[in-house]
């Protein structure tokens, strides 16, 4: 239909910056990976860690999603729980990361995904502690 109006097929919460920031993250993993010529067992331990990523990241917009859009109707304690899984998946990708030897990573790529991954845990905590508020 010409003129009608059309629908963005984002949902809003894919566009939090806090999703944005786990987003890049993971494709910051993956492009790595794809651009290194990287044995079997690297290249698994990244994907390992881009799959730990992503499950953190989907876990933060199932968590968020209600809130960013203005229609939240869980209640606080069931968000809670779901932001926990969420900053459960970034624990293990710090340890994932951790496993990671120091020539299939530099050491400044991998402090870098570090303090990255420290950032979105720390965002969670945050909101953690605001919807415990709410309980």
């Amino acid at each position: 239909m010409e003129g009608a109006p059309t629908e963005n097929p984002e949902p809003l919460w894919w566009s939090d910056p806090l999703i944005i920031r786990a987003k890049d993250l993971c494709v910051a993993v993956s492009e790595f990976g794809k651009a290194g010529k990287l044995d079997l067992s690297a290249s698994w331990r990244l994907d390992e860690l881009r799959l730990r990523l992503a499950q953190g990241m989907a876990k933060l917009g199932d968590a968020t999603h209600g809130v960013i859009a203005g229609n939240e109707s869980r209640d606080p304690a069931f968000l809670v729980a779901l932001l926990k899984r969420s900053l459960n998946k970034y624990h293990s990708a710090l340890e994932t990361l951790n496993g990671i030897d120091d020539p299939i990573v530099p050491i400044t790529t991998a402090q870098a995904w570090r303090t990255e991954i420290l950032g979105i845990r720390q965002e969670i905590i945050d909101k953690l502690s605001r919807f415990r508020k709410m309980e």
